[in-house]
């Protein structure tokens, strides 16, 4: 199933580029604009319903990482 490999990815994804720009959770929950519990569930690999597109934005903007890579493999 492609959309479930690529939402895991993307939930890898933010997990990875927490740690590579050493923030801790509630730094990255922030950056987001996401609260903490959301951002652990998306680390942990399940996407929140109430998740809004403009997390994609928050990470283009904060990391400069381009949309179309959100979904690729980072690390």
């Amino acid at each position: 199933m492609k959309i479930q490999s690529e939402l895991d990815i993307f939930c890898e994804n933010i997990r990875y580029l927490r740690r590579i720009h050493g923030l801790s959770q509630e730094e990255m929950a922030q950056c987001l604009k996401i609260d903490l519990y959301s951002l652990k569930q998306l680390e942990t690999g399940s996407v929140p319903e109430d998740i809004e597109v403009t997390v994609l934005f928050a990470i283009q903007d904060s990391f400069s990482v381009p949309l179309s890579h959100i979904f690729r493999q980072l690390s």
